[in-house]
């Protein structure tokens, strides 16, 4: 391998053909709970040799009956099927901010993390500041589901621009904080689920009258300290793909291949967005052989790893139905790319 995997990871986002396509695996907590018990009683590591170390402003404290709460006061039940939870409380009842008070950032962790990635094991690595629940998600958290914010967008539209107002300006005061530290990082990741299966779920219009605006902002912010902006967002939002190219976006995760045809996405986007993802685990990896895992994996990299502006990884953090043999055949193809 030459050249650092920051530096690789890096010329791929500028859209060169690099000779080793950067990758990254990570893993839900219930999943590397398993894998731990199962390597160690095979009295061997579980090791990734990654390409990407990330950080973040988010926190949860462990409460009592398989609840978590976040540092915005959510609470989660950690009990039922899914990886982060369901959200177990409301924090604003009506239509109205008087009731709750916004969270301030948490300065002394955000220069933890930010300091933390120069340390000695990661500094070769590609340095990611992490906003997760960032517009959207934060908000139909807080009103105790997304139902409730989606009939908000409708019935109270004042509303939804005030509450996400406040949200954006919580996250702009993460990001004057990290920023401050932008010589040790590379790109800033925003997290929000916008997709279902097919499209998106509050649809185009409404996601440009209530997100885009705030979100140009954030990645404005983020463009101006050189760095660049990292977008998640599970299911389909080809539809969004033009307007986020023209607020900056550099790099898309999830990109699922039950959402998108990647040969035409590649086609289109190819040379303006670098898709990050793209290794199913909601078809292949739980369900597939690892020899079907094998075949996939090496045909996604040939079609979206042409001309750079590829990271192959799976779509989601892996989860714990995710049989171990796949991971490993996984594995075994990114990390014996041939030079």
């Amino acid at each position: 391998m030459t050249g650092s995997k920051r530096q690789i990871v890096i010329d791929a986002v500028n859209h060169k053909e690099t000779a080793i396509i950067p990758y990254e695996l990570s893993l839900t907590r219930a999943a590397a709970g398993r894998l731990k018990k199962e390597f160690k009683a095979r009295h061997q590591p579980f090791k990734v040799d990654h390409f990407i170390v990330s950080t973040g402003d988010g926190h949860d404290v462990d409460l009592k009956d398989s609840r978590r709460q976040d540092h915005f006061g959510v609470i989660w039940r950690m009990d039922k099927k899914g990886d982060i939870g369901v959200v177990d409380n409301c924090l604003i009842k009506a239509p109205d901010l008087d009731a709750y008070r916004f969270p301030v950032p948490d300065k002394a962790r955000i220069e933890l993390g930010c300091k933390w990635l120069t340390r000695w094991q990661t500094r070769n690595l590609f340095r990611v500041f992490s906003i997760g629940f960032s517009l959207f998600e934060r908000a139909w958290t807080l009103r105790g589901g997304i139902q409730n914010f989606l009939a908000d967008m409708v019935r109270y539209p004042a509303f939804c621009h005030a509450l996400l107002d406040k949200i954006c300006e919580y996250n702009m005061g993460v990001l004057d904080i990290a920023l401050k530290h932008a010589r040790k990082l590379d790109a800033v990741y925003f997290g929000d689920d916008w997709g279902m299966q097919r499209g998106t779920i509050m649809g185009p219009r409404h996601w440009r009258t209530f997100i885009k605006p705030r979100l140009a902002r954030m990645y404005k912010r983020v463009k101006d300290a050189g760095l660049f902006v990292m977008q998640h967002s599970c299911g389909d939002i080809n539809e969004l793909f033009p307007d986020l190219i023209e607020i900056g976006l550099d790099i898309y995760n999830t990109f699922q291949p039950e959402a998108y045809n990647l040969e035409a996405v590649k086609a289109q986007y190819g040379d303006k967005l670098t898709f990050y993802g793209g290794i199913s685990t909601q078809t292949l990896l739980p369900f597939g052989t690892p020899d079907e895992v094998r075949a996939v994996v090496k045909r996604t990299m040939q079609v979206m790893g042409k001309g750079g502006g590829y990271i192959v990884a799976p779509t989601h953090a892996i989860t714990e139905d995710i049989p171990t043999v796949n991971i490993l055949a996984f594995l075994d193809v990114i990390q014996n790319q041939r030079t």
